[in-house]
């Protein structure tokens, strides 16, 4: 049988089967600049919600290790020193006095981060006769809860582990062995007594913090220094700081001479009790300029909170809150001079600098002017 093709169907493709061949060059354009759109409307949404992540666990990190703090307060009715907290002259032994002087509040709460094992280490590094600035060590660990997700340094190969976050020592800029109680984490014991005193009474204690808890910066987080001349990753060199604007007043100059990437630098070492290690002064507010003065990193540094999060720094109250503090917060003036200047560790009464300093001291008498952060 032969069939003929029916009436009305032409041979060839019909124009539905040629649109199917492909798109047009203006199309693909087209489609190309809608993808593209897309992207560009996406990547800044995806991107701020990686950095709230980020800023969660920074968060997190934070409450952690106030409640570390509050922890051990309950358990030796006083808070821990920001350095050469007693409970290392008794663990070291007399042998070894010397070793346990710049021991950093960090590793005297590391039992109640749930790091009793790198506490035990830390405890036999220093009757050892080893020092917080020997690599090879437990200072070598770098334990997760002490890092930032939003600070992206990177740790130099064999360095000593770092901090992100720091103890306040007040609102009066002193050297980091003036046995002082202007901070939570002071001490009045004499650092350098052949037997110091470990009374509970000469450290800080929740009793002690008059102008309030919920009203009294105990932790701020801070930029790991890496030795650059930016404001939150340099540390600056002033000789002789008389007032805070020494400081501020290098931001954006060309006598802004930052220290060199070692690991003396601002957060290198959260072993080590040095102010620029792991402290800061509710002096400058937030995001400013770290820097140190005639005599030495360790013992004239003047570290301010800082973070990688933009517009504040993550803090933690007396009371264990967590909140965040933005830059612009009241700090005072920036030109008064430094009461006793530079160290002006016997000052009493309320702080020079504003509702920061306020929040920084813990009997300033301000009780009644600090306002939340």
């Amino acid at each position: 049988m032969n069939w003929q093709p029916m009436s009305g169907i032409r041979s060839g493709r019909s124009p539905a089967c040629r649109s199917l061949q492909g798109f047009t060059l203006v199309e693909l354009l087209v489609v190309i600049a809608i993808i593209g759109t897309l992207v560009g409307l996406l990547l800044p949404a995806v991107q701020a919600a990686r950095e709230a992540a980020r800023r969660m666990a920074c968060s997190n990190n934070v409450k952690q290790l106030a409640l570390g703090v509050l922890t051990f307060e309950s358990t030796n009715r006083r808070l821990p020193a920001s350095t050469g907290d007693t409970n290392f002259f008794r663990a070291f032994g007399s042998n070894t006095t010397r070793f346990w002087k710049r021991i950093s509040w960090i590793s005297t709460i590391l039992p109640q981060l749930e790091e009793q094992r790198l506490y035990d280490e830390v405890v036999s590094w220093g009757a050892g006769g080893q020092n917080v600035n020997t690599t090879g060590g437990p200072y070598d660990k770098q334990p997760a809860a002490l890092r930032c997700p939003s600070d992206r340094f990177q740790r130099p190969t064999n360095a000593i582990g770092v901090t992100n976050y720091r103890c306040n020592r007040g609102d009066v800029m002193h050297g980091y062995d003036n046995r002082v109680l202007r901070g939570p984490f002071g001490c009045v014991s004499d650092l350098y007594a052949a037997s110091p005193g470990s009374s509970p009474d000469q450290y800080a204690t929740i009793a002690k913090i008059i102008d309030g808890t919920s009203q009294t910066l105990m932790l701020a987080e801070a930029v790991v220094g890496d030795g650059s001349s930016s404001v939150l990753g340099g540390v600056a060199t002033k000789s002789g700081i008389t007032k805070p604007a020494d400081c501020s007043g290098l931001a954006g100059s060309g006598s802004f001479t930052p220290v060199a990437s070692g690991d003396t630098t601002s957060g290198r070492r959260w072993g080590d009790g040095a102010d620029i290690s792991t402290a800061f002064f509710a002096v400058l507010p937030p995001n400013s300029v770290t820097c140190f003065g005639a005599a030495s990193i360790v013992d004239a540094a003047l570290p301010t909170a800082s973070s990688r999060h933009g517009r504040g720094a993550i803090v933690a109250m007396c009371d264990g809150a967590v909140t965040f503090v933005d830059d612009t917060v009241d700090s005072g003036d920036p030109n008064a001079t430094f009461n006793n200047s530079p160290y002006n560790y016997d000052w009493k009464g309320n702080s020079q600098w504003g509702v920061w300093g306020s929040l920084g001291s813990i009997a300033g008498g301000e009780a009644n002017t600090k306002r939340s952060p």
